[in-house]
């Protein structure tokens, strides 16, 4: 008896192999695209934190700078730090907040006018560097 080879045989198997290939493929490219969406949203979590601790940060400065005296303080949280300088005396005051969340940075500058008799004008600005 002799055997002979069937080609329907050949053809079939790489069929199956190439749809495993493909559909692996295709598995693999899914799981790095929500794999990269879920690190955005980490970020954009972290951003939003280092914004809201930010603002934080300047309001207790704010408080602070009725007082008269210039500072650097640092204030810790569960989500972040946030660190005000401010500076000048008088009617005009700077104060400079950087707050962090995670890998996020967050500046603002405020410039604070005291006029007598009034309440204080506050100018706040989110600054890059």
């Amino acid at each position: 008896m002799t055997r002979q080879d069937d080609p329907r045989g050949y053809v079939m198997l790489m069929s199956v192999l190439v749809v495993g290939v493909l559909g692996l493929a295709i598995a693999l490219g899914l799981l790095s695209v929500g794999s990269a969406a879920s690190q955005s949203g980490l970020v954009l979590e972290q951003a939003a934190k280092a914004r809201a601790i930010a603002d934080g940060c300047a309001e207790l400065a704010l408080a602070q700078a009725a007082q008269c005296t210039p500072l650097t303080q640092t204030w810790q949280t569960s989500d972040g730090t946030c660190t005000a300088t401010m500076a000048g005396t008088g009617g005009d005051r700077a104060i400079r907040v950087e707050a962090t969340s995670g890998a996020s940075v967050r500046k603002a500058s405020l410039t604070v006018r005291y006029v007598e008799n009034t309440a204080p004008i506050v100018q706040w600005q989110e600054v890059a560097d």
